[in-house]
């Protein structure tokens, strides 16, 4: 088992080992929950620290690793955890497809696609802001 102060870190390592946990209520928690969650999320203060198991579980602990509460488990194999992962694969295809758009731009003649940083139309041949 391993030990964090913070909350980035321990979220790092876990998603080398999994993608998506249970938690103690039993509600499928993902990557993206998780994500979503650093920003809201403060690094607890010693002597508290985050423990993760070495199959992708995440407790929170006092000094002991004996006395660890643990929080997230990771979710078994089954049709909802793929459903998750389905999601999750949509989720990161959509954020990829969004910045690819970004790079891009329009010539404002002739409506060519251009790359964001272009001096010129490579349709038209029109200077470009």
């Amino acid at each position: 088992m391993r030990r964090y102060q913070s909350f980035g870190d321990i979220v790092n390592d876990a998603t080398d080992l999994c993608l998506v946990w249970r938690d103690v209520q039993g509600k499928p928690v993902t990557v993206i929950d998780l994500m979503d969650a650093l920003d809201s999320n403060a690094d607890l203060v010693p002597p508290k620290s985050y423990m993760l198991s070495e199959e992708g579980a995440i407790g929170v602990t006092d000094a002991y690793e004996y006395a660890t509460g643990w929080i997230l488990f990771p979710m078994e194999d089954g049709e909802e955890k793929e459903a998750c992962l389905q999601k999750i694969r949509a989720h990161f295809k959509e954020e990829e497809t969004q910045q690819a758009e970004s790079s891009y731009k329009f010539c404002e003649n002739c409506g060519q696609k251009l790359n964001a940083g272009a001096k010129f139309c490579t349709k038209c041949g029109k200077p470009q802001d």
